[in-house]
């Protein structure tokens, strides 16, 4: 199942809200089916962040003192997980995370597996793992306003992809998605979900 991952340089959408089937997963599958149509040659999937095992980050400081390492190798798949959003295929080398807001941030699988990343933290810039890659963000969120609904979820992100080395594009925010189906039932939400694909295609 993780195995695609590792055999072969895939770019990777990952949804990441603990619900099956809900806005996430349908941002995710809008996000592939543009990708296939625009670049049916490059290796890419759609994976759901439920389907892999993460430990959270125990805060040993293990990798401050072994910049690039974390004591929790090989105990589950974080490093699977988090070489996949560093190493895009070159053909579209952006990779996707899609995640709900869960007030007013990332749901907490999610925060486990990007609290992990502290192992690049202290890698020199032309070290860290990211590094000529881009990583782009969909949050769909229930509320209907905020002016600062997503400023949580973007300021981890961005530390984050600092700490990679990854070049965080502009994400797509999204409003009013509460119902586990409302984006497959709202045609504006869906076309700027394509729309927002089609403009990562173009990055590269």
């Amino acid at each position: 199942m993780n195995n695609c991952i590792q055999r072969t340089q895939h770019t990777l959408v990952l949804s990441c809200s603990p619900r099956k089937d809900g806005n996430s997963n349908e941002a995710a599958r809008l996000i592939g089916e543009e990708f296939t149509a625009q670049r049916p040659n490059v290796p890419f999937v759609v994976r759901s962040l439920s389907d892999f095992i993460i430990r959270p980050c125990i805060a040993c400081d293990f990798c401050a003192s072994h910049p690039g390492r974390c004591s929790m190798e090989g105990q589950d798949e974080v490093n699977l997980l988090l070489s996949a959003l560093c190493s895009p295929n070159p053909g579209l080398p952006v990779n996707v995370i899609v995640s709900p807001i869960h007030f007013y941030h990332l749901p907490a699988r999610l925060k486990a597996l990007l609290d992990r990343s502290q192992y690049s933290w202290h890698m020199p810039p032309q070290e860290k793992p990211g590094r000529d890659a881009k990583l782009a963000v969909v949050l769909p969120a229930a509320r209907r306003q905020g002016a600062r609904l997503f400023e949580g979820a973007l300021l981890t992100l961005r530390y984050v992809a600092s700490a990679l080395g990854l070049e965080l594009v502009d994400p797509l925010t999204l409003y009013g998605l509460d119902a586990p189906d409302a984006l497959s039932r709202d045609a504006e939400a869906q076309a700027r979900v394509r729309e927002y694909a089609r403009s990562l295609i173009n990055l590269s």
